[in-house]
C-alpha cells in the first residue's frame, strides 16, 4: 500500500482510523481494539480521496489520466463527455475530511457527495452545475467555494450543512434551487446576484432567512427597441377588452397603448392565450408557474423576457406566432414538459442558456432569419435528436459554443432544412 498521496503530497499513515469510535488501529488488526468493529482497509487518501491503489504509473492510473487531459479523476464515478469535460457522479470515499474537484468538471451530479464527511470541497472555474442534493447532509462541511462559472445550485443542494458559512455567490449565477441551503445554520449575510432566481424556502431555518439585498450582475442583452410600422403594431383594446386582459394578466401599459405581461393573476390557469395588444413578455412573468401546460403567443408579440418561463414544469405546447423578434436569457430554463419548439421566421436573436436543464426536448426548427445565438443554449438538453436550421451553415453571430454537444449527445444537426411546421405529437 502506498503512504503518499501522489495527487496532494499529504502523508497516508499505515493505520486506519476506525469510522465508528475514533480509535487508531494498524494494519495488522483486522478490528477495532477499543468497539471491537471490522475496519475497512485505507483505500483512499483522507485529505484529497484518491484512490491509492490507483496512484503511480498503474495501467488503471495511466487510463484515467490520459482520458481526462491529465486531471486525476481516480477518486470519482463519473461521466466522460468526450470533449475533455466530466460530469462528476458519486464519491468513493465518504470518510475523506477534504476533496478537490478536478478541472474539466462542468457539473455535479445528483447526490454526488450526500452524506460524505467533508470539512472542505474546493471546486475548480468552469463548473456550471451543481445538481440536486449534491452535498446534501455534509453535516461538517464548512468550506466551500463557487467559482465564477457556476449558474447554477439545484435543490436542496447544501441541505442540511451546518457548519457551512461565509459563502461568495457569483455574479453569473441563475438560480439557487428550493430548500438549497435550508438548514445550514452557520449561513448569514447572503449576497446574491441581482438577477438569481431563488426557489421556495432556499434559506430556510439560517440566518440568513431573508437574503441581504441583491448585488448587481453583468447587464444582459437588451430586446430590441425598433420602431414598429403603424401596420404591424397591435391594436390598442377597447375598454371592455382590456378589463378582461387585466382580470387575466399582470400587465405594464407601454407610451404606444401597448402592454408587457408581467405575471399572471391566477396561476391555476393551465391553457393560456396572449391577447394581441400585448407586445412583449416581461422578465420573468411566468417563472415557476406548475400549472401551465399550454401557451399562444400572438404575432404582436415581439420580445420575450429573461427567465420569462423558467421553470415551468407542466408547459408542454408552446406556439409561437410570426413577428416574434427576440428571446431573452434563460426563458425556457427547466421546462422539463416541452417537446417540440419550432421558431417563428421572424426570429433574430435567442440568447445565452435559453433552453438549459429542459431535457425532454427532441426536435427544434430554427429559421434562417437567426443571426444572433448564445452560448450553451440547450445545455442539459440530453433527450435531443434533432435540431433544423434553415440557414446552410453556422451564421457568424451565433456562438461557438451555441450548443453543448456533450450533454447533447443524440442531437444531429440538419443544416438547410426546410420544414413547415413542428407540431406536437
Amino acid at each position: 500500500m502506498n503512504h503518499i498521496c501522489f495527487n496532494c503530497q499529504t502523508f497516508v499513515p499505515p493505520f486506519n482510523y476506525c469510522p465508528y469510535c475514533g480509535s487508531p488501529t494498524d494494519d495488522l488488526n483486522p478490528k477495532c481494539p477499543s468497539c471491537k468493529k471490522p475496519i475497512p482497509v485505507v483505500k483512499f487518501c483522507m485529505n484529497c480521496g484518491n484512490d491509492l491503489a490507483a496512484q503511480g504509473d498503474s495501467p488503471t492510473a495511466f487510463a484515467i489520466r490520459n482520458a481526462t487531459n491529465g486531471a486525476n479523476f481516480s477518486a470519482f464515478d463519473y461521466e466522460d463527455h468526450g470533449d475533455g469535460t466530466v460530469t462528476i457522479n458519486s464519491f468513493k470515499n465518504k470518510h475523506a475530511v477534504k476533496v478537490t474537484i478536478p478541472e474539466n468538471t462542468v457539473a455535479i451530479g445528483k447526490e454526488a457527495f450526500k452524506g460524505c464527511s467533508l470539512l472542505e470541497a474546493t471546486l475548480p472555474d468552469g463548473l456550471m452545475i451543481i445538481d440536486d442534493s449534491a452535498f446534501e447532509g455534509c453535516a461538517r462541511l464548512m468550506k466551500i467555494n463557487f467559482p465564477d462559472t457556476l449558474a447554477i445550485i439545484g435543490n436542496r443542494s447544501f441541505y442540511g450543512c451546518a457548519l457551512l458559512r461565509n459563502l461568495k455567490f457569483p455574479t453569473g449565477l441563475a438560480s439557487v434551487g428550493d430548500h438549497a441551503f435550508s438548514g445550514c445554520r452557520s449561513l448569514s449575510d447572503v449576497k446574491l446576484p441581482k438577477d438569481t432566481t431563488v426557489g421556495t424556502d432556499a434559506f430556510q431555518n439560517t440566518a440568513a432567512a431573508k437574503p441581504a439585498e441583491k448585488s448587481e450582475a453583468p447587464a444582459r442583452a437588451a430586446a430590441p427597441k425598433a420602431a414598429t410600422p403603424e401596420a404591424a403594431r397591435p391594436f390598442a383594446p377597447s375598454p371592455s377588452d382590456e378589463r378582461a386582459m387585466n382580470d387575466t394578466f399582470k400587465t405594464t401599459k407601454n407610451a404606444d397603448g401597448t402592454f408587457t405581461v408581467t405575471g399572471l393573476k391566477n396561476h391555476l390557469v393551465t391553457d393560456i392565450v396572449i391577447p394581441n395588444c400585448v407586445s412583449a413578455i416581461g422578465d420573468r412573468a411566468f417563472e415557476f408557474n406548475s400549472s401551465m401546460k399550454s401557451i399562444v403567443i400572438p404575432s404582436s408579440v415581439k420580445s420575450i423576457g429573461s427567465h420569462a418561463f423558467s421553470g415551468c414544469s407542466a408547459l408542454y405546447k408552446l406556439d409561437f406566432s410570426e413577428g416574434l423578434e427576440f428571446i431573452g436569457d434563460w426563458a425556457f430554463r427547466g421546462c422539463k414538459a416541452l417537446k417540440i419548439v419550432h421558431f417563428p421566421s421572424t426570429l433574430k436573436t435567442i440568447s445565452e442558456r435559453c433552453f438549459v436543464a429542459s431535457n425532454a426536448i427532441t426536435d427544434v426548427y430554427i429559421p434562417s432569419g437567426v443571426t444572433s445565438v448564445g452560448i450553451h443554449v440547450f445545455f442539459d438538453c440530453t433527450e435531443l435528436k434533432n435540431i433544423h436550421c434553415g440557414a446552410s451553415s453556422k451564421p457568424s453571430g451565433w456562438s461557438d459554443l451555441w450548443l453543448h454537444t456533450s450533454t447533447c449527445k443524440k442531437a444531429t444537426l440538419k443544416w438547410n432544412s426546410r420544414i413547415s411546421k413542428l407540431s406536437v405529437r
